[in-house]
């Protein structure tokens, strides 16, 4: 029975959260607070992941009729979980993740509830529209500015001591962290509505990944380079980077080159995507904090990839 609930709560996934606060957090000190609050990013990052499984299980929920006939095996569309306990979850769940908001800032909560009404949201309407790679995207920017909640509180007065040019300094940082973050969910969860024979019948163009990687990656070396000049850390930042846009043209390349865009293919590049926003937060980690921390942040990897050969994570 526990295998059941595995899936439902898509258990891999769930390693790709904390790094997303991680970076959120250490973008937004820059090596200028010698004492970090650890407390503070406990709460959120456990905060968060309660939200993210929360949202798994409501996904599933409102999903019961197509997968019904495009994933028979699901927890719930099977009957294995009862919609009871589902709907029971997910408000356990979310509640939960808000309350441990709650104890961080009155910024952390808002964004919380903020996070609830936009997941909600993509489940119940907007996953099958042309918003649905923006609100994922925008829900999971929004996670990583959830990240930076404990030294960016919108409702309270900064103290006298906190310069203009940190605070600077740490929202282009921050801006330029969400926004490859952004571009790396929008890309995945467009590609997302391929993994099925019918979602794929749906489209009437051919899929062209050679220009979707080429316009992907364009992207990233831009942000690579604002990276250089803004970040402190820049080789760590560097190496980190270069092994992240190495790993995307290893995922691209043999469907690109093959010209295999078939289901399987589109389902093993959206799984990577995945997996590689560890990385991809762990770069921004070390590029604002150094190695120790990004590696942290990387090591969420291993659990991600040993448990995912054995749970699906789409």
């Amino acid at each position: 029975m526990l295998k059941y609930y595995f899936q439902l709560f898509r258990i891999p996934n769930i390693f790709t959260v904390p790094p997303d606060i991680l970076a959120g957090y250490f973008v937004t000190t820059l090596n200028n607070i010698v004492i970090f609050n650890y407390y503070n990013i406990l709460m959120l990052v456990f905060s968060s992941i309660f939200l993210y499984i929360g949202g798994m299980i409501s996904n599933d929920l409102f999903d019961i009729k197509i997968d019904k006939i495009e994933r028979p095996d699901r927890p719930v569309a099977s009957g294995k979980i009862k919609v009871s306990t589902t709907v029971l979850f997910t408000i356990l769940f979310f509640v939960s993740g808000i309350f441990l908001a709650s104890l961080v800032t009155f910024t952390s909560t808002i964004i919380s509830i903020l996070l609830v009404i936009m997941i909600l949201s993509y489940n119940i309407r907007l996953k099958n529209g042309l918003t649905r790679p923006f609100l994922m995207g925008g829900i999971r920017t929004l996670n990583i500015i959830y990240g930076s909640t404990p030294n960016h509180d919108f409702f309270k007065v900064l103290p006298s001591y906190v310069e203009p040019n940190f605070i600077n300094a740490s929202f282009i940082n921050l801006t330029i962290l969400i926004s490859a973050v952004f571009i790396h969910i929008f890309t995945l969860t467009w590609l997302s509505k391929r993994e099925t024979d019918t979602e794929d019948k749906q489209f009437n163009k051919s899929l062209d990944l050679k220009k979707i990687y080429n316009t992907y990656v364009f992207f990233f070396i831009v942000i690579l380079v604002l990276g250089l000049i803004f970040l402190p850390n820049k080789y760590y930042y560097l190496g980190f980077f270069i092994a992240f846009l190495l790993s995307i043209t290893i995922i691209f390349y043999n469907p690109i080159v093959k010209k295999k865009y078939g289901c399987l293919n589109i389902q093993f590049i959206v799984k990577n995507m995945i997996i590689l926003l560890i990385l991809l937060d762990s770069t921004f980690v070390a590029g604002s904090n150094g190695l120790y921390m990004g590696l942290l942040s990387l090591s969420m990897l291993i659990p991600c990839l040993y448990i995912g050969r054995k749970v699906h994570m789409t």
